[in-house]
């Protein structure tokens, strides 16, 4: 099949190459051209003479273009007179000789340089090319990862190690298991600018490149540490962006490229993004002023916990999140097979506290895309709050059945996890929520206010 597709990828090039040369040339396809060029012609004209009368070109200079216009004009006229209406005697003879270079020279440079049974790179070279190190040196840093996670596991109030071990999975591309290391250094105290900001770069890495409500928070919570850190505004432009707010996204761009030093690294790449968002909507950028994110809109980063609580949003950001809301709805009125988008929309009514809706939306990117752990996941919390909302509400079955699915496919799953243990206590299962939340206590650090809210749960069963 390779050769097969090369050799007819190869007769396809060769004829593009040499068929213009073989087909005879008919007195129309002159004529064609010559018109064309005689338009062409005109058009510069036009365009001189409109350039003249605007003080763009001085008169002098204007004189001159259009003696050397009207003279190319004059020499297309005569051209017709001048070809032959058939190919040259020599057309044969040349287009066989560039298929002979193309099909031979071609054959010869892969027979040099090509390598047709080259395996797939391994992944430790993948690793490798990733790190920038040699194979060797890759493969004992992924050692020396793992063996910081089991010490962890161990030492669960290392706060450093948490943020070393996050850093070191955000190395290795392993974005999921970074985002649960730095969120553990943050519940631990670690909770500067520059981390806040990496947990929200790692959180987007995640999910696919799509910034949620968490990874915005940390990107707010950042700029509260450190005003224009890089990093946390190229992403809530990137985040206004998300959400067709492309204006604003450029306005926080050029803030950024206007704070930025002449030969900060990442000014070609921002100004690459500026230009495209711009013709995206068809606006000169320069018509748009640098803004500055409103700090009194700048919500405060939660703890995460078992359960992802994000707490109440404050009023400016419940705005913010409303106006995303809108967007996002009159989008998917469009367009109602984005997946990702209902997901999206899920995830602003669980911040604006809308279980309902939150499960409404949940309910259609599951339908969508049922195979899709988070989305199943952030369905059965909506469906648990929807529930939990009434009094004496319960987890509804419909819930449960959704977060044995996830159990199944992600034993690990904290979250799953709890809220099974949960459904078990209400049922009177005493034994199997002990040890479902047993089992979330376990992962959690010393100290962490998820932690206690468990130990608490815990102390509130019955005795054996």
């Amino acid at each position: 099949m390779l050769w097969a597709g090369a050799t007819l990828l190869t007769l396809i090039a060769v004829g593009l190459v040499v068929w213009p040369l073989l087909r005879p040339r008919q007195d129309g396809d002159l004529a064609s051209r010559q018109t064309f060029d005689l338009a062409v012609y005109r058009d510069q004209l036009a365009e001189l003479e409109r350039d003249r009368e605007r003080g763009v070109i001085e008169a002098e200079a204007a004189d001159q273009a259009r003696i050397e216009i009207q003279r190319r004009m004059l020499a297309a006229a005569a051209e017709s007179e001048t070809k032959p209406a058939s190919a040259p005697g020599l057309a044969k003879p040349v287009a066989g000789l560039l298929a002979l270079i193309l099909i031979g020279g071609g054959a010869a440079l892969y027979a040099a340089l090509g390598s047709p049974n080259l395996p797939d790179r391994p992944r430790a070279q993948v690793l490798a090319d990733r790190l920038g190190m040699a194979p060797d040196e890759a493969a004992k840093m992924a050692g020396l990862v793992e063996t910081l996670a089991e010490k962890l596991n161990r030492q669960p109030n290392d706060a450093n190690g948490w943020l070393m071990l996050g850093r070191s999975y955000r190395a290795l591309a392993r974005y999921d298991e970074s985002v649960e290391a730095y969120r553990r250094a943050i519940a631990l105290g670690i909770a500067d600018g520059e981390t806040l900001s990496d947990l929200g770069e790692v959180l987007t890495n995640a999910n696919d490149g799509q910034i949620g409500a968490e990874a915005l928070g940390a990107f707010y919570s950042a700029l509260r540490l450190i005003p224009g850190q890089p990093k946390s505004m190229f992403y809530i432009g990137a985040a206004k962006d998300q959400i067709d707010d492309t204006e604003g996204a450029i306005a926080t761009w050029k803030q950024l490229e206007q704070d930025s030093p002449p030969d900060a690294v990442w000014l070609p790449m921002l100004r690459q993004r500026i230009a495209e968002a711009a013709k995206r909507i068809n606006i000169d950028p320069r018509l748009i002023r640098p803004s500055k994110p409103d700090l009194a809109k700048m919500p405060v980063h939660p703890v995460p916990g078992p359960m992802g609580d994000a707490g109440q949003p404050a009023p400016d950001q419940a705005a913010m999140i409303g106006q995303m809301v809108e967007r996002l709805e009159t989008r998917l009125r469009d367009n109602p097979a984005d997946a990702e988008g209902w997901a999206r929309l899920g995830r602003s009514y669980s911040v604006l506290a809308q279980p309902e809706k939150a499960a409404m939306a949940y309910a259609k990117a599951h339908a969508l895309n049922p195979n899709d752990l988070e989305v199943k996941l952030a369905y059965a919390i909506a469906l648990v709050e929807e529930a939990k909302s009434a009094p004496g509400g319960k987890v509804p079955k419909n819930a449960l059945n959704l977060l044995r699915e996830v159990m199944a496919k992600n034993p690990d799953s904290l979250d799953a996890t709890y809220l099974v243990g949960l459904a078990e206590s209400e049922a009177g299962n005493v034994a199997a929520a002990r040890a479902l939340w047993e089992k979330v206590r376990d992962k959690l650090p010393q100290g962490a206010p998820d932690r206690k809210e468990v130990e608490d749960r815990l102390a509130g069963l019955p005795k054996k």
